[in-house]
């Protein structure tokens, strides 16, 4: 398991430094690819919450939306089990889920996810990867992952669906943070319910041994393990509720030795929000 602790820290300051990461970030060009830049230069982005000209650049929100959304004081950036690491080896560490499932976050996700506004990916990508950059900066500072691994689909609602949101989302971050997407690494080959209306019990159930290694990829995690002392991953999904999918799917990289999982989520639900994670 992978517990959260939440610390009260002064939420004004966290989103101002966040938008100024966003800024500073795009005038550097930072993970925005050349065509990319040019699109927002001659076509200026709408932004995806009130519709007015986009005032963060490259990007298609507005900073007086961005100050409205459901930002989380979430901590730590260390690890959950008092030793540090599991009888395999493995280091179970960081949570990172910095908003609430809330508005307008919960309406952004499902546009996403249902109606493949990819936009979305784009603006969520950006804005997490600014606020993990902030977390960086924090007291138990954050570590950024070596590499993101996305929670996969099982093939039949990939087929249905025509994508993976939490891939869009782990490339997204990718982009942002210059760290390596594999977003091949796990599979799905049992097919689950899907986990809304589900008791937290019934979520692990439901999906225990649902995920697998690739063939190949073991031995290329090992490979890249070996140029560094621990080889930080940080498997991706969009919501957070109980923990029971993203727990599930870090299963098939607990035999592997020398390897800290990180679990990143743009949202996470919180006692008091009555409305129904995707």
């Amino acid at each position: 398991m992978f517990p959260a602790v939440t610390e009260a820290v002064n939420l004004e300051d966290m989103i101002r430094s966040t938008i100024g990461i966003l800024r500073a970030t795009a005038a550097a060009g930072a993970g925005l690819p050349p065509w990319l830049r040019w699109s927002f230069r001659l076509l200026p982005g709408r932004c995806l919450v009130c519709q007015a000209v986009a005032d963060l650049p490259c990007l298609d929100l507005c900073e007086r939306c961005l100050t409205g959304w459901p930002f989380l004081s979430l901590e730590p950036f260390g690890t959950s089990d008092p030793g540090g690491t599991s009888d395999s080896g493995l280091r179970e560490g960081t949570t990172f889920a910095p908003f609430a499932f809330a508005t307008p976050i919960d309406a952004a996700l499902r546009e996403l996810k249902y109606r493949a506004d990819w936009r979305w990916a784009a603006v969520l990508g950006a804005v997490v990867a600014a606020r993990a950059l902030v977390a960086t900066q924090q007291p138990d500072a954050l570590r950024l992952p070596d590499l993101f691994v996305p929670v996969p689909l099982h093939a039949e609602r990939r087929r249905d669906r025509g994508f993976n949101q939490a891939s869009k989302l782990a490339k997204a971050l990718g982009r942002r943070l210059a760290i390596p997407v594999w977003e091949h690494a796990l599979r799905r080959p049992r097919a689950t319910a899907a986990q809304t209306g589900l008791s937290a019990a019934a979520r692990h159930d439901n999906v225990r041994d649902a995920f697998r290694l690739t063939p190949g990829v073991e031995q290329k995690l090992l490979a890249l393990r070996a140029n560094r002392a621990t080889l930080s991953i940080a498997l991706v999904d969009d919501v957070l509720t109980t923990g029971a999918t993203l727990d599930a799917a870090a299963t098939p990289l607990r035999g592997l030795g020398g390897v800290e999982l990180q679990r990143w989520a743009i949202a996470r639900t919180i006692p008091t929000s009555t409305t129904s994670p995707t």
